[in-house]
């Protein structure tokens, strides 16, 4: 199961019936080539419209680095200030380290009207 892993940003979202666009990008890495990581955003807690592995989210299997950028959509959330965080799920033990390489995750939130 995913746990909450950080707090990326707050957004006051302005409409009742817009929708937001959420992209995400930022790099991931595994230690362990039988294991897995992946990292998935969320809006107070609440996955995207795709569920809970759908976009924007990651998982790799991978040992090196791997940059990703993933953009998922996010409807039925009130008008207010919400909170968008970042939670990870690790699979056969394997330690996950996000963002190695010190570069600079981004998060880009629009808020669309249908």
């Amino acid at each position: 199961s995913f746990e909450l892993l950080n707090l990326v940003s707050t957004y006051n979202k302005i409409s009742e019936t817009s929708v937001l666009l959420i992209s995400y990008s930022d790099s991931l890495q595994t230690d362990n080539v039988n294991g897995a990581c992946s990292l998935a955003v969320r809006v107070n807690d609440s996955f995207s419209d795709g569920g809970s592995f759908a976009a924007p989210g990651y998982s790799t299997y991978l040992t090196t680095q791997t940059f990703f950028s993933s953009t998922g959509t996010f409807s039925g959330i009130a008008a207010g200030t919400h909170n968008i965080n970042l939670y990870k799920r690790v699979l056969s033990g394997a330690t996950c380290t996000r963002n190695s390489g010190n570069w600079h995750p981004t998060i880009t939130i629009m808020e669309i009207e249908p």
